[in-house]
């Protein structure tokens, strides 16, 4: 890479900060990724918590190619980011997590549309998803940046995003409080008074690994995140109150259900309380509501590594909602949703089950001629087939 840019300027100092503990089986290829970006202006702080799995005679491998590293204990990885940016003397900073690589050209493309948009406070891109072995089988595509859509889900991918040192100083650097959605607090902070940009264009791989925080704490993730939401929207912040609404039930009902799958259903029915505080939600937003709560399980059981099958989710979910109007036209669409799914499985006790619930819950609900159909069904003798052979006929070519 030319020393000067372009325009024949130089290219600005970028500080990487790497936060680590335990990692000696990816720290190596996080290291290389950075090292081998041939960025001309490089300052690379390593920050490990004390690993004693053979980390730091890996670090000490690259010394001579290291701004600064040490090995001590730490309150957790914002403390060590916190430690590493301090020591920082970039315009432009960043982290790369000790399991997650930089793609080539990462640096520059960031560093190029900075120094063209000074404006800008940060950039991302897209970012591949791989697992261990470091396969990527799925692409996070980033979208368009606003504040709108960011409180209702993270946007951006922490390994790609690049930022001023002097505006992560003006918003008070990492909140060493937070300890697996620290990244989230951030980009809230930074965008309620400065640009951020997506910058189409694969920047870096985040790898989900078996030890990886986002897999062996995730119940712990979402409750964070409807914190820091809570004390986002509190402020001023010219946003719709519908909007704000909407994040905090969503960020609450994350939490709530995340809780549930690991067990803890005090913390949930908390959650799901403040979630639920109003009930006075229109039947779009509990159409809403239900779909997010069909999903949720498929999405999440797995990380979670949760016991629980979808009919003793269901149970546990509507077991924790707040009594109101909500609950009660939830429990009766999630009966009649169980009651097609046991249908479909030919599980006949599954059928009267879940359709009685429904049936004696609700007017609306003896008004479907399908649930009350495949009820009546579930009583006879005869192989529950029927249903099944029309619907495969409808979706025959």
């Amino acid at each position: 890479m030319p020393e000067a840019m372009p325009d024949g300027a130089p290219w600005p100092r970028v500080g990487i900060v790497t936060p680590s503990y335990n990692q000696a089986q990816f720290i190596e290829e996080t290291l290389r990724s950075v090292l081998l970006q041939g960025y001309p202006n490089l300052e690379y702080i390593i920050i490990d918590g004390g690993s004693t799995d053979g980390s730091v005679d890996i670090i000490r491998k690259y010394e001579p190619w290291l701004a600064w590293w040490v090995s001590e204990p730490d309150r957790g990885q914002s403390d060590a980011l916190n430690k590493g940016f301090g020591r920082a003397t970039g315009q432009i900073v960043a982290w790369l997590n000790s399991d997650d690589v930089y793609e080539p050209d990462a640096i520059r493309t960031s560093v190029e549309y900075m120094t063209r948009h000074p404006d800008t406070a940060l950039v991302y891109g897209d970012c591949r998803i791989s697992d261990e072995s470091g396969v990527s089988p799925s692409l996070w595509l980033a979208a368009e940046f606003t504040m709108e859509s960011q409180v209702l889900a993270n946007q951006i991918p922490q390994p790609t995003a690049f930022m001023c040192r002097s505006v992560l100083s003006e918003v008070g650097w990492m909140d060493a409080t937070l300890h697996y959605a620290m990244d989230y607090d951030l980009w809230l902070k930074i965008a309620r008074n400065h640009r951020v940009e997506c910058v189409p264009g694969v920047r870096a791989r985040f790898r989900v690994s078996a030890g990886a925080k986002t897999v062996t704490q995730a119940a712990k993730f979402a409750p964070e995140v409807a914190g820091i939401l809570e004390r986002f929207l509190s402020s001023e912040l010219a946003l719709p109150p519908s909007l704000k609404d909407k994040a905090l039930r969503m960020g609450n009902l994350r939490a709530g259900l995340a809780l549930i799958l690991s067990g803890d259903q005090i913390r949930a029915r908390r959650y799901l309380a403040k979630a639920f505080a109003n009930d006075g939600h229109p039947c779009d937003q509990i159409c809403e509501l239900q779909e997010y709560l069909c999903c949720y399980y498929q999405k999440e059981h797995k990380a979670l590594r949760t016991t629980l099958d979808r009919d003793e989710f269901v149970e546990l979910v509507l077991a924790a909602l707040p009594a109101g109007s909500v609950r009660r036209v939830l429990a009766v669409n999630l009966y009649t949703e169980r009651a097609f799914a046991r249908y479909q499985k030919g599980d006949r006790a599954g059928v009267r089950r879940w359709a009685m619930r429904a049936l004696v819950g609700s007017a609306s609900a003896r008004r479907n001629r399908g649930l009350v159909y495949i009820t009546f069904e579930s009583f006879s003798r005869l192989p529950l087939i029927s249903f099944r052979r029309r619907m495969k006929r409808q979706v025959r070519p």
